[in-house]
């Protein structure tokens, strides 16, 4: 029988299988100016959002409404104070240049399935658009940012609001494409990809199932069938791209053990046809969560020159 992990644990776990090298970084106290800001009338904690003001601001501030990371199953708004692989120092860089940020928690598996994740950023988003003026923030001003699980929700709100809403979208190593996703990794890994479930599994015995892909858990569907095939391709923001997606940037490690490198680059691909302008930083070697993506200065200056650039009241 196995014995059930904590969050901690399970952290560790995961960088145990995904090795990164970490620096001396210095932990930023980050605190939110509103906490627990419920975007819908469920007062929920897993539907509510903090919002962090920029360190200095002359008006009302572009905003970027974050979105965590964690196989859809575990994760905290909380990324944006304390980080295992420093998400916190990106923050803190964002906060210091001008931006503020609205981290959002969403409804997690296994109580709440796709698409109730898609459904509460989207929510998460529109909140931040309609109440802006109440919070210092500039709603003409907005872009969304995501990792892993939450890049992937990120690029389906892109997709699905446009740029109606959001100025510009940044995502790390997103599975863009859930159709794909498997078949990509087992190309790239020869079948040795990490397995986010079955880490998870093992820290929520009973509760998550031995041997199930995170994204076969989303869509209650088993790979290989065309019942699958169809959610997948539904929700998938490589489907939904249109001309209305607001610019993006990429970036994503060439090491990547969770989710194939080859998923931006088809992503990528798939703006660019729609000619949505977009970037791809490719990070040679790093792995899913290393902490060089989130903490390197020279990563962090082009984000924010993409940011700058895209969320300009003059375009």
């Amino acid at each position: 029988m196995k014995q059930k992990m904590t969050l901690e644990e399970t952290i560790h776990a995961l960088n145990m299988a995904m090795p990164v090298q970490t620096g001396e970084t210095p932990v930023p106290k980050n605190k939110p100016a509103y906490a627990d800001v419920y975007y819908t009338e469920a007062k929920d904690e897993r539907q509510s959002l903090d919002i962090y003001l920029p360190k200095q601001s002359d008006g009302p501030s572009p905003v970027i409404v974050y979105i965590h990371g964690g196989a859809w199953t575990v994760g905290s708004k909380a990324d944006v104070q304390q980080n295992s692989y420093d998400v916190h120092v990106l923050a803190d860089n964002l906060l210091n240049s001008g931006f503020a940020i609205a981290a959002v928690n969403y409804r997690l598996m296994p109580q709440y399935r796709y698409p109730a994740q898609t459904d509460d950023v989207v929510a998460a988003v529109k909140f931040v658009c309609n109440h802006a003026a109440e919070y210092g923030l500039d709603a003409s001003r907005m872009a969304i940012m995501g990792e892993s699980a939450g890049g992937f929700l990120t690029e389906f709100a892109a997709t699905t609001l446009g740029t109606d809403y959001l100025r510009a979208c940044v995502a790390f190593y997103s599975p863009s494409d859930l159709a794909t996703l498997s078949e990509q990794n087992d190309v790239e890994h020869s079948g040795k990809d990490v397995n986010f479930m079955d880490i998870l599994s093992a820290a929520m015995p009973g509760v998550l199932p031995d041997g199930e892909k995170m994204e076969e858990m989303l869509l209650q569907e088993r790979i290989g069938t065309e019942a699958f095939r169809e959610k997948a391709k539904a929700v998938s923001p490589a489907y939904r791209v249109s001309d209305r997606t607001p610019p993006t940037l990429l970036l994503h490690g060439t090491g990547d053990k969770v989710i194939a490198y080859s998923q931006s680059v088809t992503y990528l691909e798939r703006l660019q046809a729609a000619t949505v302008p977009s970037v791809l930083i490719t990070v040679e070697g790093a792995n899913h969560m290393e902490p060089r993506l989130f903490n390197s200065s020279e990563y962090t200056e082009e984000i924010i020159i993409f940011l700058n650039t895209f969320m300009n009241p003059a375009l």
